[in-house]
Parts: C-alpha cells; sequence; structure tokens
C-alpha cells in the first residue's frame, strides 16, 4: 500500500495544520484544484483526506464521485465542529481539528483506518482470486460435461427386434461416466458401461481414453486382425485383463469400474465380464428377474482378482439394464441410499411402460428420493429390450 496521504483542499490553513500532525509519519500531498487532485488520485493514495468545506462546483463535485468510485478510504475533515454542523453532516463522521483531534490522537486515527483499509483491500484480493479459481474451475467443469456428453451415442443400431434406451444426468462436478452400444460385425453387437474414479478435466480424458481404446475402429482391444483377411472378436473377460494392463493405476492415477457384454442379436445370447461394476439387471418377460453378479476386480489394480465371463439368454420380451453407482448411491436426507433393492423395485413396477419411458421414470423416482439434493455422482443408465414378439 502507498505511503502517502492526499489532502484535497482549498485552504491552507487546513492543509498546515494537517501537515505539522502527520509529518513525522506520513508524507502528505496537497490538491487544491480538481484537475491536480484527479491527478494525484490516479497515483493510488493511502488515504484521502477531504476537505468537507469545497466549493460547490461542478469540477469538485465529478471529483468527489470519481473518488467515491476509486475505492480508496476517504475521511472528512473541518476545521470546527461549527462547520461540519453546517453541512448537515454529524461530528462522528467527520475528523475535526485541531478541537477533537490532537497530532497524537489524529495519527492514531490515521493508523487505524490505513490497516483497516489494509485489511480490506487484503479481503477483496482473496475474494477475487477465489473468484477467478472458481471461474476456471466452473469452465473446466463445463468443458468436462462437453467432452463427456460428447462420448455419449447420438443414435443406436437399428435392429427390428431390438429397442434401446438411455438417461444420462452429470452431476454438479461432472463424473467419470461413460456407455457405448457398437456393431461389431454383421453378427455381435458389444455394450458397455464405466464409471472413471474422480470428477472434472482428469476423468473426462481418462474416459476419452477408454472410448478410443474400446473403438471398433480405433482401439485394437475388442477387434483384433486374425490371420490375412480375417479377424476375432476379443471376449469380455479378455477386454477387461487388456484394460487392466492398459491402464494401471500408476499411470492414470484414477481406476474405474466397467461392466462389458457382447450381445448376438439374432439368438439372444449375452456375453458378460465385470470389472468391480454394479451388475446389469435382467427383467425377464416371466416376471422374474436377476442380478448378472461376475467376479473381477476394479480396473486399474494389477488383476488383484482374475475376471471371468458369465452368460446368458435375453428371450423374447426381457430387458437389460446397465447403470453406475450414482444411482445406487443417492442419498435421501436421513443418508439412507437408493439402493439394489429400490432400483428393482421401481423397474418391476413400470416394466409395462415404453423403454425410454421406463428409463425416465427411474430417474424422476431417483430424484423424489433425493428430495430435489442434487446426486454427487453421475446418474447414468442404458437398457437393451428384445421385442415380445422377436422370434425366440
Amino acid at each position: 500500500m502507498s505511503d502517502w496521504l492526499l489532502l484535497v483542499s482549498e485552504r491552507e490553513e487546513l492543509g498546515a495544520v494537517l501537515h505539522q500532525a502527520l509529518k513525522s509519519n506520513y508524507r502528505l500531498l496537497r490538491a487544491d484544484t480538481p484537475a491536480r487532485a484527479d491527478a494525484l488520485l490516479r497515483r493510488l493514495p493511502a488515504l484521502v483526506l477531504l476537505d468537507g468545506l469545497l466549493p460547490a462546483a461542478p469540477a469538485w463535485a465529478a471529483f468527489c464521485l470519481g473518488c467515491e468510485c476509486s475505492g480508496r478510504p476517504t475521511l472528512l475533515c473541518c476545521l470546527a465542529a461549527e462547520e461540519a454542523r453546517n453541512t448537515g453532516g454529524l461530528p462522528d463522521d467527520w475528523l475535526v481539528l485541531p478541537q477533537l483531534a490532537p497530532p497524537a490522537v489524529l495519527r492514531l486515527l490515521v493508523r487505524s483506518l490505513l490497516q483497516r483499509a489494509q485489511a480490506q483491500m487484503e479481503r477483496d484480493l482473496a475474494q477475487g482470486r477465489l473468484f477467478e479459481r472458481e471461474q476456471k474451475l466452473h469452465e473446466s467443469l463445463r468443458s468436462a460435461v462437453a467432452i463427456q456428453q460428447s462420448l455419449m451415442p447420438i443414435r443406436f443400431p437399428d435392429l427390428p427386434d431390438y429397442a434401446f434406451a438411455s438417461c444420462f444426468s452429470p452431476c454438479e462436478s461432472v463424473g467419470g461416466d461413460l456407455f457405448n452400444l457398437m456393431q461389431l460385425d454383421e453378427d455381435w453387437l458389444a455394450l458397455y458401461m464405466l464409471d472413471v474414479s474422480g470428477h472434472g478435466v482428469p476423468a473426462a480424458m481418462v474416459t476419452v481414453s477408454l472410448f478410443q481404446a474400446l473403438s471398433p475402429q480405433t482401439g485394437r482391444l475388442v477387434k483384433q486382425r486374425d490371420g490375412q483377411d480375417g479377424y476375432r472378436l476379443v471376449p469380455p473377460a479378455e477386454v477387461l485383463s487388456r484394460l487392466d494392463q492398459e491402464y494401471p493405476f500408476e499411470r492414470f492415477d484414477a481406476f474405474f469400474t466397467i461392466s462389458y457384454l457382447l450381445l448376438h442379436p439374432a439368438s439372444g445370447t449375452l456375453r458378460y465380464a465385470s470389472g468391480a461394476h454394479p451388475p446389469p439387471l435382467l427383467l425377464q418377460a416371466d416376471g422374474h428377474s436377476r442380478f448378472l453378479d461376475c467376479d473381477g476386480t476394479l480396473i486399474g489394480l494389477g488383476g488383484l482378482v482374475p475376471f471371468e465371463e458369465e452368460r446368458c439368454q435375453l428371450q423374447p420380451g426381457d430387458r437389460l439394464f446397465l447403470y453406475t453407482d450414482g444411482i445406487l448411491e443417492h442419498e435421501n436426507g436421513r443418508g439412507v441410499q437408493f439402493g439394489r433393492d429400490r432400483l428393482l423395485e421401481v423397474l418391476q413396477a413400470s416394466r409395462q411402460l415404453p423403454l425410454q419411458r421406463q428409463c425416465d421414470r427411474l430417474l424422476e423416482v431417483v430424484h423424489a428420493f433425493g428430495h430435489g439434493q442434487p446426486p454427487t455422482d453421475d446418474v447414468t443408465l442404458l437398457a437393451v429390450q428384445r421385442r415380445p414378439e422377436a422370434a425366440a
């Protein structure tokens, strides 16, 4: 902060009194014209001592307005209490010289004002830095949302015997959820749902890498050349093993969970493996249901548990739901989580709805369960239905 004070007054007597009182501690510059006062104000004095009896001229009025807008600490001064009363001010609002402010008291008052001004400037600076950090955080979160949403499938394969639906509701801090449904060849589809640990841009960048790695066009994990012209579709458990090798925690400072499935639409055969992800839910046309549990550990921890592959059959009328823990772990006001039982209950109760409406209904119930509180993690859902009229 500056160590000099600006006195704005046309009266030499006021300047002399202040100079005599403050000269041992402060440098005092006096401006006796609006132009000089404005020029000195731009040099940011530590304190402005403003004569309360400045002439009522437009130039002085303009300076006083500029002084107020500058944010510099300002104190009104006069030579007698009667001056303050005559202008409508109160003695408490003014620095009255010399009767009520001996030099020692005046120096103490100025020092106190300067300390308060310094503290206010530091608070303003801290708030400005905090605001800047918050702005950068909001910008990064918007970027993360844009990245994340750009990776989600825009449309699903057009298969006459199947219907597909999805819902995605990102949390405020943006998690690392990602899902996809891909046509690998004429006979097989690949589906996956994954959740990268962490939030914001770092998690979003890992999802970008995973999206590319799991793409049959740009990656090598799901579809590999086999001979001169052939290829092989990599089994689900092997896909997870390869992911575990290529995405170690030490390299990416993140781990993730995943459900990876291969679907043969013509027969309804489903092959699947899990890397510690919440198990897909199969609602069967006969009214039964089951979670497709499968052994496997978090991806990125070095294969602590071998990944296993399981198989099942999608019959006509069956519905399959892939989801992330943002649904299961959403809490109400008492800290109770939504959980698997409620997930199953809601989907069972709405199984007669069209597939997309059933997904939307689940998210409505999840949000209502939390009493309007925003989720702390992404809420993501992918659904597959083998139509009832499909040939078995």
